[in-house]
Formats: C-alpha cells, structure tokens, sequence
C-alpha cells in the first residue's frame, strides 16, 4: 500500500520524476495533435518536437500542461508567444510560413463572394493571389482573419486601405477599375 500511494503521488505531481522526453513519452502520447475546432485547422506534430527538444524546453512555461488549456491565437504567435517563441524564422521557419501548420484551410481553395447592392458582385479567389503572396501580406494588418462581408467600403480603398493597398494600379489593377472585380 505504502508503494502505491508513493507511486501515485510521483505521478500526479510529477514532483519526483526528472522531466525528460524518455519518461514522458511512457505516459503521455508523442504523437500528432490536430487542432480543428477553427476555420484554420493545424497539425502539431509533437513527437517530432519531442524528438528535438526536452518536455520542460516547452512545458509549462511555454504551453500548459493540460490538453486545450492554452488558447493560442495568430496574433499572440506573431508576437512571439506559445508557437512564435521559437518559429521566428532564425531558430525555426517563420510564424508567417502559415501552410507549414495550417495545411488543410477550411475554405481556402474556395473563392469567396461578397454582395454589392447596385453593383455586380466580388468575387475573391484566395488561391489566386496565395501564388504571389504569404497569408501575412494581408493577415491580419489588412484583413482580420474571418469573412469580412459587408466590412470593406471603397472609400478605405481608394484611401489605400484594404484591397486597396496592393490594388493601386502599381502592384495590381487599380482598384477604379470595376469591371475587373465587379461582375454581372
């Protein structure tokens, strides 16, 4: 009895045992994490993160111990937090490469469509401008990170705001060019 309650205690505070990745990985599970309770679902793969580093390089100062307790967002990663504190680009691929993480995008390969009273549609091809641009170009300084319906005026972009900061007849077609994102 007297071994049992030792063991338990070893176990549930952790205060007995030296954190390394060998002990770790006899409980807790070294394999990939998928998060996908967002519009951009990411891998995480751990075991190959635990291959690299020691369990306490990470935990708990970087991420909690416990399954979903820490909320990361993008804006925090771009801040160097969670992810950021060592995907900065020097220590390991940038924050901005976003397909390395956020490789199956719900809606990505979808073009998105916005209704204009009196004018003919826009319609947005993310697909199209993700061939010459990284999500950071326009995520999220220009564009917040869901569906902007309704949120873009055309005065911002004549301002240069928005699509109007890229559509200026310098990068890309001016945005007084309606025809090309106007249709119908």
């Amino acid at each position: 009895m007297r071994v049992i309650i030792v063991i338990s205690a070893m176990i549930k505070g952790h205060q007995h045992i030296v954190v390394n990745r060998n002990i770790c990985s006899n409980c807790h599970n070294m394999k990939i994490i998928v998060f996908d309770r967002t519009a951009l679902p990411s891998k995480f793969d751990h075991e190959a993160h635990a291959k690299m580093f020691n369990c306490k390089d990470c935990h708990p100062n970087i991420f909690l111990m416990s399954a979903g307790a820490t909320r990361v967002t993008m804006k925090d990663i771009y801040s160097g937090a969670y992810c950021g504190a060592c995907h900065d680009g020097k220590k390991a691929f940038a924050s901005s490469e976003c397909v390395k993480c956020h490789n199956k995008m719900k809606g990505f390969e979808k073009e998105l469509s916005y209704k204009v009273e009196g004018m003919g549609n826009v319609v947005f091809s993310h697909k199209f401008h993700t061939t010459a641009f990284s999500c950071d170009s326009c995520h999220p300084k220009l564009f917040d990170m869901k569906k902007t319906q309704g949120k873009m005026k055309m005065d911002d972009m004549y301002q240069g705001k928005t699509c109007g900061s890229c559509h200026n007849g310098n990068i890309a077609t001016a945005v007084t060019d309606c025809g090309k994102c106007h249709k119908g």
